[in-house]
């Protein structure tokens, strides 16, 4: 089993020269294929799962040559510590989205609840 502490790790060895870049690629594929051969993935290894699938995309931009390496690295990093935001971007993010990205109700994120997927969910209609 992959976690995605496993990855991080990975990921970090990588950064700081611990690894060599075709070590780091063989072990990407194995735990790759590891992820992809789970059934009934609990929620940890399908986060492991996702984060290989992020660090895949990255490495296929890399080897595409569409990101030299210092681009790759750095794309490497943030999927460890992505870039901060401030309060005020999230709160334009979170008013500006549409309204079922934030809904907390099912009913509005799916659709078929009484309240139409492109209103607003009732905490913000409130503060409206």
């Amino acid at each position: 089993m992959v976690s995605g502490f496993d990855v991080a790790k990975k990921i970090l060895e990588y950064l700081n020269g611990s690894s060599k870049l075709d070590d780091f690629r063989a072990w990407l594929l194995s735990a790759y294929i590891e992820a992809a051969s789970q059934q009934n993935k609990s929620v940890e290894e399908a986060d492991a799962a996702r984060f290989l699938v992020e660090i895949e995309a990255r490495y296929a931009e890399f080897s595409d040559e569409l990101l030299d390496e210092v681009e790759w690295r750095r794309a490497l990093a943030r999927l460890l510590a992505p870039r901060a935001q401030s309060a005020e971007s999230l709160l334009l993010t979170y008013f500006y989205s549409p309204a079922s990205v934030f809904s907390s109700e099912p009913a509005a994120v799916s659709g078929n609840g009484s309240q139409p997927a492109n209103s607003q969910p009732s905490e913000l209609a409130a503060v409206a």
